[in-house]
């Protein structure tokens, strides 16, 4: 009972924070243009108006087949993403974000949902800060790794319950990436993974 209680209100609170409302294989890099080249590669949409974005997320189920991304123009759209979306009800440290680019995408045919985001903070101290936060929520799953590869560190993770569901997050120099998906079989994740493999980066999967 407890684990399907533990299932149901993460699946919910990723639906949730999902729903409100600039690569290829080689070095590990965790850069804006980095992984917008990776959602590219994916076959993402890029959305050019904050209004597209939110246009997706303010529906009951995001409609984001293929992928759509976007990247903040100004501080009210940082804050808006930072506030509602991302640490949405969590008393969270002063960050100093000044960008987040934020890829959203979605599949009725596998049950799937998938969140990344990769926010540029002003100092890198900020960044190791939150990753260290954000590696706390991953740490809950029951297969989690941590550590640093190719100067980066990652915290991932998996857990099979109710839906399967994949969490990781990333940190170099002042960059964090932060992914979370859900599908109802491994390999809906799969096609999520590979965006994860094409930037250099441990895998939650394994």
């Amino acid at each position: 009972m407890k684990r399907i209680t533990k299932t149901v209100a993460g699946i919910m609170a990723l639906a949730l924070t999902l729903a409100i409302a600039g690569c290829s294989g080689g070095k590990a890099d965790i850069s804006t243009e980095r992984v917008c080249e990776a959602f590219d590669k994916y076959g993402a949409e890029e959305f050019e108006e904050f209004t597209e974005l939110t246009r997706v997320l303010n529906g009951r189920s995001p409609e984001a087949e293929g992928g759509a991304y976007y990247t903040t123009k100004d501080d009210e759209e940082i804050e808006f993403i930072a506030k509602n979306i991302l640490f949405r009800f969590q008393d969270i440290p002063d960050w100093n974000i000044e960008e987040c680019s934020y890829f959203i995408a979605s599949s009725k045919e596998d049950g799937s949902l998938c969140g990344i985001y990769v926010l540029i903070l002003d100092h890198e101290k900020d960044a190791i800060d939150m990753f260290d936060y954000i590696s706390e929520k991953v740490s809950d799953n029951d297969n989690y790794t941590s550590g640093s590869r190719s100067g980066v560190n990652y915290a991932v993770g998996n857990e099979e319950t109710l839906k399967q569901n994949m969490d990781g997050v990333y940190q170099k120099g002042n960059s964090v990436l932060w992914v979370q998906a859900y599908a109802d079989e491994e390999k809906g994740l799969k096609e999520f993974e590979s965006i994860i493999k094409d930037m250099g980066l441990v895998s939650p999967l394994k």
